[in-house]
């Protein structure tokens, strides 16, 4: 049971009550009623002096261990709490006849009255001088002591008894009117220090700008009134993702600065959750800090600093000795300060704003202008990146025709052929022509990059090739891309234009002076200690350094280079956005990009990306196994280009396809009606007159939905997905498409 003393709720008897003035109204009872009597506490022990108490008793039962053992059993029966009259009963230990009543305040039990030691007329001595007996008393001691107890009815003494309940009903209201007196008096006084401690607080929060003094205030204040000595307030660091004690009094004050993580202690539970939390046991808490700098703290409280619907901070007030504990009404208590020191927080901020508001003004104009600019630029390089789109689409279609005839071309012509290598050469140029596409599509923002395995050295071969045709004699190029570099995970056209857009700022560098552009690839092992500056994880890297002998950069210049629009360069000769898009491929394949560079020294702009393969260990590269001429399906091809027609009839053909072409996506459809069965195999387009390849694949699936379609297209799979609204295709293929891709697609939709 908990000690009285700890719990306000459960007042002690001799708190409420004149001991004295109960002693004198306990012995007049006693000497008036002729019985024994003594005020208990729920334990048992006395707090009154015996009354009238007899010799039997006190001398002889309770002096024999028997005798004594069930004078207790009886005691704790009849001190039992009974609200609706008293306990009336015999005595267990000598056959007296014994009674108890409670006494409670607001339904709290906090003490037992016990009357008693009488006897009946009609007792039977014989049967008492045996009990003697039993108990190992003397027979003729014993039976001298009972005659001398006061003998009355039972109907007296049971009307003693409800005498006695009365009067101490009437203790127990009196009593609790007292006791609601005295907390009202106490809550009053309480009220009238809170209001007054809000009034002082309220009046210097509305007189003070500084935050650290106003915090400091509202903590202290929060701790004189509650009465807990030691108090916090901390606020939330958004730069460093965590919280630090900005204002503490008692044992805390020597702990500001001090920092936890979201979560961490108690303090970071309140900022995570946005709950207020009361832990009576600070160091058995399962989440407690683990800073040892908080092991004084025994039980704690702690309240969200909310603004609006974000959680600035969390202040708390706690306590360091183990016997007062933090009772709940503190709650509210903190709930209001928390709320003041929410609006000196907000108050501090508007001043501190305020002030930078004045000097972004003056920069306001300028921003505005340079906003308008980029605008504009935006615009022009929208409406760029729109048309090379569209022209891009269309050199697809030209470039799959040319694809397919060439590819048939060099099966066709003899292994000894001279004209094996003139081919093959049209066929790489094609390819080139292709992949510029690509880049073009990029460019154009129509075409996702997927990255995959890659061999990096044979782009940057292919770039300094490019590089070199335009070069003045003023520049030296020079460089070292060793063939057994390890893969990474990237996409050609992002390295290629990585390469390109580096390799480019470079040359402008040294357009003036002349001097050496030099490319390096290498494999490297980073370790902890070698990319704390870089910003990246330890492990096995390829790096790509480009370096230049040009005039260098600033300090100040160079920490711009990455910004989009950022540009040294006059008017026509760059966007700025080449290095933001550098920095953005890098990092997007998880890499990171470095630049060592001075005024007069030159640049070094070395790219690190993740290597996936060690040395050695190269990822063979397999060719699509032409497919025998022996399939014998029947195929549709749709497309209102006729070249793509041509090509692909002839194509399929040589495969063993039965091939019908048909430029009319309309008629197209209506063979399909007349004969669902006729055909295996359905090729479209999408961009068509009168009926969009889309619509004519839904057309074509309601009549036959088991029929197996491939869509071809020069846009890319993302922006296919954009523009048709009807049932998808069973496989997308990306014109321009070479003969093994169409083969492999033949072979995945109807078997090999």
């Amino acid at each position: 049971m908990t000690p009285t003393h700890l719990n306000p709720d459960i007042p002690s008897f001799d708190s409420l009550f004149d001991l004295e003035e109960i002693q004198e109204i306990q012995d007049s009872f006693a000497a008036a009623t002729g019985v024994a009597s003594i005020i208990t506490d729920v334990e048992g022990l006395p707090i009154t002096k015996p009354s009238n108490f007899c010799r039997l008793c006190m001398d002889i039962i309770r002096k024999t261990e028997k005798g004594l053992f069930n004078c207790m059993q009886s005691d704790r029966i009849i001190g039992r709490y009974h609200e609706q009259g008293p306990v009336i009963q015999p005595c267990l230990s000598g056959g007296l006849w014994d009674a108890g009543v409670s006494i409670h305040v607001g339904g709290k039990h906090i003490a037992n009255w016990l009357v008693g030691q009488v006897r009946t007329p009609e007792m039977d001595m014989e049967v008492m001088k045996e009990y003697a007996h039993t108990i190992g008393s003397n027979r003729d001691a014993f039976a001298e002591a009972l005659e001398e107890v006061k003998a009355m009815p039972l109907d007296q003494f049971k009307n003693i008894a409800k005498t006695l309940f009365l009067i101490a009903n009437q203790l127990s209201d009196q009593a609790f009117q007292r006791t609601m007196k005295n907390r009202m008096i106490a809550d009053l006084a309480r009220k009238n220090e809170y209001l007054a401690a809000l009034h002082d607080t309220s009046l210097g929060m509305f007189t003070r700008l500084d935050l650290t003094r106003v915090l400091d205030s509202i903590i202290l204040r929060a701790s004189n009134l509650t009465g807990i000595p030691n108090g916090f307030i901390y606020l939330y660091d958004p730069s460093c993702r965590d919280l630090e004690m900005k204002a503490a009094c008692g044992k805390f004050t020597g702990l500001t600065g001090v920092r936890v993580k979201p979560g961490e202690g108690l303090s970071g539970k309140v900022w995570e959750t946005g709950e207020s939390l009361l832990i009576e046991d600070c160091q058995a808490w399962d989440e407690k800090s683990d800073n040892p700098e908080f092991g004084f703290v025994t039980s704690a409280i702690s309240v969200p600093l909310t603004s609006g619907s974000k959680i600035e901070g969390t202040l708390g007030l706690g306590n360091h000795d183990p016997g007062i504990p933090v009772i709940p009404e503190t709650l509210s208590i903190l709930e209001q300060f928390a709320e003041l020191a929410t609006i000196a927080i907000d108050n501090a901020r508007l001043f501190e704003g305020m002030k930078e508001e004045l000097e972004k003004r003056i920069k306001l104009e300028e921003t505005q202008r340079q906003m308008e600019s980029r605008l504009r630029q935006s615009q022009k390089m929208e409406s760029v990146g729109t048309l090379a789109g569209g022209i891009a689409h269309d050199f697809n279609n030209i470039l799959f025709p040319i694809i397919g005839f060439s590819e048939m071309v060099l099966e066709d012509l003899p292994k000894d052929s001279p004209l094996r290598e003139s081919m093959k050469s049209v066929l790489s140029g094609a390819f080139r022509a292709r992949d510029l596409v690509q880049q073009i599509l990029m460019f154009s923002r129509e075409t996702e990059q997927e990255v995959h395995p890659l061999k990096i050295q044979l782009i940057l071969k292919e770039v300094l090739k490019l590089a070199k045709a335009t070069l003045p004699s003023t520049i030296k190029i020079m460089s070292h891309i060793p063939d057994n570099i390890g893969l990474v995970m990237a996409d050609p056209t992002q390295i290629h234009q990585v390469a390109m857009n580096l390799m480019t700022n470079a040359l402008h560098a040294m357009e003036e002076t002349g001097g050496e552009l030099r490319v390096d690839l290498s494999e490297m092992e980073l370790e902890n200690e070698g990319v704390h500056d870089l910003g990246i994880e330890p492990g096995s890297y390829v790096c790509l350094k480009i370096a230049d002998t040009g005039s260098g950069m600033d300090e100040k210049t160079r920490k711009r280079i990455f910004e989009p629009y950022f540009t040294t360069k006059v008017r026509g000769k760059g966007t700025g956005l080449g290095l933001a898009v550098v920095h953005g491929i890098v990092k997007k394949l998880g890499g990171e990009i470095g630049v060592k560079t001075g005024m007069g020294r030159g640049s070094e702009f070395s790219i690190y990306l993740p290597r996936i393969m060690p040395r050695g260990e190269d990822a063979e590269v397999k060719a699509v196994a032409a497919i025998p001429a022996s399939r014998n399906e029947h195929i549709l091809v749709v497309d209102d280009e006729d070249a793509v027609l041509n090509m692909l009839d002839r194509s399929l053909s040589r495969m063993g396809c039965r091939v019908t072409c048909q430029n009319s996506s309309v008629k197209a459809l209506e063979l399909v009606k007349s004969d669902p069965k006729r055909f295996d195999l359905v090729i479209t387009d999408l961009t068509m007159p009168d009926l969009t390849g889309d619509k004519l694949i839904s057309g074509i699936k309601k009549i036959r939905p088991e029929i197996p379609v491939i869509l071809c297209s020069g846009f890319n799979e993302t922006i296919l997905n954009q523009k048709a609204t009807g049932t998808k295709p069973d496989k997308i293929l990306m014109k321009p498409v070479t003969k093994n891709e169409l083969a492999e697609a033949l072979v995945m939709l109807l078997g090999s």
